[in-house]
């Protein structure tokens, strides 16, 4: 499989960032309300639950593309062997 272009890992990558903050605030917010689950807490346009949710898949999906090398995040590998 070839690796995504620059352009593309990094909107993935700011979406990334962005969702983390989504997913921290309703954290949160379950926190601060005291909800019992995520159905409890009031909605957007999106159900919160589902929101949540999204944030977790895209997470996992990141997760995976990081792990398989798939995306150019700018950082230099570090060699195996040192000189």
């Amino acid at each position: 499989m070839q690796k995504l272009r620059v352009w593309d890992s990094k909107v993935l990558s700011d979406v990334f960032v962005l969702l983390q903050q989504m997913q921290t605030g309703i954290e949160q917010l379950v926190e601060k309300t005291g909800a019992q689950s995520l159905a409890d807490l009031p909605n957007s346009m999106i159900p919160t639950e589902k929101l949540y949710e999204i944030t977790l898949c895209y997470e996992l999906m990141y997760s995976k593309l990081l792990e398989y090398d798939l995306l150019a995040t700018g950082n230099t590998k570090q060699l195996s062997m040192l000189h």
